[in-house]
């Protein structure tokens, strides 16, 4: 069955209480939705200022600990630089005294040597002298090549035709 309605009013009042019903529901949702922004504003701003306390807790923390820590962080830049400044020194210096007892160890009894120029810039050794025998000169060379320091030997072919009292000049590159 269909549920009795008795309309006492009139049409007019009728829409106009249909209005107001409208007009109330627009308004309790206009009111809800106020209601709901001005609590998370207000939920929002008590949040900003506490991450706002928590960040200027966390830089004055930090500023401490930087005041505190700068002596050292110059410290460790000095011994920074002065290592760098070592290995670039390290880089360029040569111990040449355990290399020319090296050499000076290699080289055969048969050998009589007259001069060594050492040329640090290009790294390179050039050896003069006479040897009593080609295998003697021979001997030599495959000692300096025996040795860890030592990149090429050039020996002209022309000191290698003669047999004996070959008078040599030896041009050594170095690692």
């Amino acid at each position: 069955m269909y549920p009795l309605r008795i309309n006492l009013l009139s049409t007019e009042k009728r829409k106009y209480l249909n209005k107001m019903i409208y007009v109330q529901f627009v308004k309790n949702t206009f009111i809800s939705i106020v209601f709901v922004f001005c609590l998370s504003g207000i939920t929002l701003l008590g949040c900003q200022s506490v991450l706002q306390e928590y960040f200027s807790d966390v830089s004055n923390s930090l500023t401490l600990s930087d005041s505190m820590h700068a002596e050292k962080n110059k410290n460790i830049q000095a011994v920074n630089e002065t290592l760098k400044k070592v290995e670039a020194m390290q880089e360029v210096h040569n111990l040449w005294s355990q290399k020319i007892i090296k050499l000076g160890n290699a080289i055969p009894t048969d050998i009589i040597i007259n001069n060594i120029l050492i040329v640090n810039q290009n790294k390179e050794i050039n050896i003069s002298g006479t040897a009593l025998s080609r295998t003697a000169l021979l001997e030599l060379k495959d000692n300096f090549n025996n040795l860890d320091f030592i990149n090429n030997i050039n020996i002209p072919l022309s000191q290698l035709t003669e047999k004996e009292n070959i008078d040599f000049s030896i041009s050594i590159e170095m690692k």
